[in-house]
């Protein structure tokens, strides 16, 4: 999720206080590889945590009842997205392996996650840098703001294909295990208004999902020849 600062609307309290301490409205999103914006929802009150959020999306919904058209999985598995900590575990969403006591296969699993999970942090990165209004505190009704927010997603999708919108080095590049920051990064450093981010049977499928990917990950087919010694040093 990304929490889009604002002026407190009247007469609305703490409800788009948010914990990084300022007023927010709040954006969930699915990306895709290439840092285009796939699935969106906009507008939540930003004292919503992520994993409260995404309980109340249309994404959610779209997931749970397989509206999406999706196609199908790959080894057993059904497609996947990728969430961190703040988002349940589902047989369609996968998160980390909690805490730090653990195995070799579950560091590798968490790596390789973390490696997908870029994906959307720099689709959110891209789209902050060039819609620079966004860098600050934006006065107006939250329906103005939910508006620009939507228009900005629709024009950073359209745009990405222009070299000078997304240069080579704007995103992330990863090779092998090493990972060269993207440019706008620098662009928003020193952007501070932020402070310096369902039944049991459906909890048993996606423990299951997970550790057959987990598993999958540490097989000559799915590994990588480096992840071993870069969860080690970790």
């Amino acid at each position: 999720g990304k929490h889009f600062a604002i002026t407190c609307p009247d007469e609305s309290g703490s409800e788009y206080y948010n914990y990084k301490g300022f007023y927010s409205l709040l954006m969930l999103a699915v990306a895709d590889a290439n840092y285009r914006f796939t699935l969106v929802d906009i507008g939540a009150k930003g004292r919503l945590s992520d994993g409260s959020f995404f309980r109340k999306s249309p994404i959610r919904k779209s997931f749970e009842d397989n509206t999406l058209n999706l196609p199908s999985g790959h080894n057993g598995w059904p497609l996947c997205i990728v969430g961190d900590a703040a988002f349940p575990l589902q047989p369609y969403l996968m998160r980390p392996y909690p805490g730090r006591q653990l195995n070799d296969t579950k560091r590798v699993f968490n790596y390789r996650l973390s490696r997908a999970r870029r994906c959307v942090e720099n689709a959110f990165g891209i789209l902050v840098s060039r819609w620079r209004c966004f860098l600050g505190t934006v006065s107006g009704d939250v329906e103005l703001l939910t508006d620009m927010v939507s228009a900005a997603v629709c024009l950073h999708n359209f745009l990405l294909s222009d070299n000078a919108y997304c240069p080579n080095d704007y995103g992330d590049r990863v090779s092998g295990d090493r990972v060269q920051e993207g440019s706008w990064r620098q662009t928003i450093a020193h952007i501070n208004h932020q402070g310096t981010r369902n039944g049991s049977r459906s909890a048993s499928d996606a423990m299951r999902i997970r550790d057959s990917i987990a598993e999958y990950f540490m097989s000559p087919r799915g590994s990588l020849p480096w992840q071993l010694r870069v969860v080690r040093r970790c």
